[in-house]
């Protein structure tokens, strides 16, 4: 499993895959619990229909700590950037 490098900066610079990630932060911090890894748990369930491992959860939650620590103005939807370019969700088997 993995991403060509062309594949991953197409999509993450995609300017559809950019709305759909913020639209995905969006919904994130709408829809999902309070808590921060609560918040993960429901990204988990949109984009892959399953619950995340641990350290899933854990690098997630580093991530967002690092876009909060960076001023990210939507540090949700940085996730979701992440969350939609994983080959996980751009190849379903």
């Amino acid at each position: 499993r993995s991403n060509t490098p062309l594949q991953a900066l197409h999509l993450a610079n995609d300017p559809a895959f950019v709305e759909f990630a913020d639209a995905l932060g969006k919904r994130i911090e709408s829809e999902g619990p309070k808590d921060d890894a609560g918040k993960v748990a429901f990204a988990f369930r949109v984009c892959f229909s399953r619950e995340p491992s641990a350290a899933e959860t854990s690098r997630v939650l580093q991530y967002v700590e690092a876009q909060r620590n960076a001023k990210a103005k939507a540090p949700w939807a940085a996730v979701g950037r992440v969350l939609l370019n994983l080959d996980e969700f751009i190849t379903r088997e």
